[in-house]
């Protein structure tokens, strides 16, 4: 995947290919209609939703990556980071900068118990990986892409940034 602009359209209707998935596969890792999947191909040079581009962009990163079924709850991957990173562990809204909303999501999910796209979904499957172990290790290498992908967007430092869209601070 190009790394000197953000994740567009295009480049998800590619990665079926590149990783060698079907398409109905990526539906699910994307948490997609086959509309929305139609859609995408009619606005192929748009960028990509943020959720749908770190998610994109991890799987072309790691194409031999299993993404696993059961994903965690928001909360069960937040608490989880909470005990693996100590100090380290994110904010409610960088949880919810980091995958893709914006400052809000983490609170949406924790403290009002909102439910998040599928496509969330599969990135805190990926995050969490095989449990605890080398937990704090996959979410900083994820932070790091999130922040290499928002600065393509021209967002100069997502952890100052209110949504994908601002750089205005809290």
């Amino acid at each position: 995947m190009n790394t000197a602009r953000p994740v567009t359209h295009a480049d998800i209707r590619n990665l079926p290919e590149q990783i060698n998935l079907s398409v109905n596969d990526m539906l699910w890792a994307f948490g997609l209609s086959m509309p929305s999947w139609g859609s995408l191909k009619n606005t192929l040079n748009e960028q990509a939703r943020p959720v749908l581009a770190l998610l994109a962009r991890w799987l072309s990163d790691h194409p031999d990556e299993n993404v696993p079924l059961r994903a965690p709850t928001p909360a069960e991957l937040f608490d989880m980071l909470n005990v693996s990173l100590g100090e380290k562990a994110p904010s409610l809204k960088f949880f919810g900068l980091h995958l893709g909303l914006d400052a809000t999501g983490g609170y949406r999910w924790i403290t009002l118990g909102g439910g998040c796209h599928g496509a969330t979904k599969r990135s805190m499957s990926i995050i969490l990986g095989e449990g605890q172990f080398g937990l704090e290790n996959r979410w900083l290498a994820w932070v790091e892409m999130a922040q290499a992908e928002a600065r393509l967007r021209g967002i100069s430092d997502l952890m100052i940034a209110n949504s994908w869209t601002s750089q205005t601070a809290s």
